[in-house]
Parts: structure tokens; sequence; C-alpha cells
């Protein structure tokens, strides 16, 4: 699955606002949801994510950051021509 156009602006958003470290909890949630959707993180890591931010909301800003890494790289990929 790849995220809609609407979805992709409020990636950019949110990753913009994860980087600068000015993010709300509910935004990181978001965050990590649209990583789920787009297919750039399992369900696993999903629910791994969810359970770290309960105990320490550094190391999950840190991973959402590899996680939109991740995803970059797969956007850059499937605008690649075949």
């Amino acid at each position: 699955m790849s995220l809609i156009k609407a979805q992709m602006v409020e990636f950019k958003e949110l990753n913009y606002k994860i980087k600068n470290k000015i993010n709300t909890r509910e935004e990181a949630d978001r965050f990590a949801h649209l990583l789920l959707l787009n297919g750039s993180i399992t369900q696993e890591q999903y629910n791994k994510l969810v359970d770290i931010k309960q105990k320490d909301e550094d190391i999950i800003n840190i991973l959402i950051g590899l996680g939109g890494i991740a995803l970059l790289a797969y956007m850059l990929n499937k605008k690649k021509p075949a």
C-alpha cells in the first residue's frame, strides 16, 4: 500500500515536527500509523513502537525517524522508471 497525496502531505509535516522535537504524543502515534499503512514497518514493529513510547519518548522519536528514512527510500525507488 502506498500513501495517498493527502497522507503524504501529513507525513511530511509530522516528519518535520518529529525531527525538530516539537511533536505531540498524538502526532507521533499518527506518524507511526502512517508508516504502518505504507508498509514501511510491520504490525509487530508498530506494536513495539507503541510499547516503547509508553516507556521513553526519546526512543520512539529515534525509531520513527528511522522509519521515515525507510519510507523516503521506498518513495524514491517507487518513482524510478522501470
